[in-house]
């Protein structure tokens, strides 16, 4: 059994863009968490706030993967009922609008105090 970490890992839809997944990270090992989410594409917007935007419309795939991966590590996950794994709405159509869609959601949090440097990268889904 794997020993319990002190970081708890809160799933939900962006507020104002809900193709994209953002998570809320809390407790005193929060930074195991991150940095498990930064190896699987997620994106630091603000402090403790991690933030997934895909082109691919894999966001419930990815979110799903990774909410399993923090689990086995020993970090509590709760999924919010807004955030339906199985159906997140994308509103994308191509490349361009993935960077208008990062770019948006980025500034969201920097206006917040996030971190100007924050990068997003994209990852190949399923299949």
């Amino acid at each position: 059994m794997t020993a319990s970490i002190d970081a708890h890992v809160r799933l939900d839809t962006h507020p104002t863009h809900p193709s994209a997944v953002q998570a809320v990270l809390t407790g005193t090992q929060a930074r195991v968490a991150s940095t498990a989410l930064e190896a699987a594409g997620w994106s630091a917007a603000a402090t403790c706030v991690m933030v997934l935007a895909r082109i691919d419309h894999e966001e419930p795939y990815w979110t799903a993967d990774a909410a399993q991966h923090l689990t086995v590590e020993g970090i509590t996950i709760e999924i919010t009922p807004r955030l339906q794994l199985e159906a997140v709405p994308v509103y994308l159509a191509d490349a361009g609008d993935h960077d208008a869609l990062l770019d948006s959601v980025l500034d969201a949090y920097r206006g917040q105090g996030a971190h100007a440097g924050a990068r997003v990268e994209g990852h190949r889904g399923p299949g």
